[in-house]
């Protein structure tokens, strides 16, 4: 299936506006491209499967929209970022995915930390690409994620149930 192409620029996103839609109610079987560099895929559902982004130590705002996407999933849940405000992401919808409260403060808080760290030492660290994977198309709740990054140009990859105990 080939996917619709959109184009955002972000400075132009607030409440009401066309852009503001996009990234908040993301259309379905569409590549979005931001003029930040930040790319995403959505589903036919209009759910993110493929994010790319590259990390900076500029931190976004947090706000309401992280706590709302929590409850579409378990009630163990919370809004998650994919890319980590303290990167630079924002909690428009595209960027947030309902992730066991357990995974969220240990498994991904740890390759997040990593991240961080490589960044504050001076580190290359490239852009990170993350997959997420549902047995439910239909379902804001990933079942797991694959992300692919690379450090100094070393290529990584990290795989994530959404479960606890990671």
């Amino acid at each position: 299936m080939k996917l619709a192409i959109v184009e955002v620029n972000v400075a132009k996103a607030s409440k009401g506006t066309p852009e503001y839609k996009i990234l908040n109610e993301p259309p379905p079987n569409s590549q979005v491209k931001l003029n930040n560099g930040t790319e995403f895929k959505t589903n036919s559902s209009g759910y993110v499967d493929e994010l790319t982004f590259t990390p900076s130590l500029k931190k976004g705002i947090r706000d309401a929209r992280q706590t709302a996407v929590g409850k579409e999933g378990l009630s163990t849940d919370v809004g998650g970022h994919i890319q980590g405000c303290q990167f630079g992401g924002t909690c428009d919808r595209f960027n947030l995915f309902p992730q066991n409260s357990n995974f969220n403060n240990s498994a991904y808080k740890r390759w997040e930390m990593g991240i961080k760290n490589a960044l504050n030492g001076g580190d290359q660290v490239g852009s990170v690409t993350v997959r997420f994977s549902r047995t439910d198309p239909a379902s804001s709740r990933p079942d797991s994620l694959v992300i692919d990054y690379s450090i100094n140009g070393e290529k990584m990859r990290k795989s994530f149930r959404n479960e606890a105990g990671q």
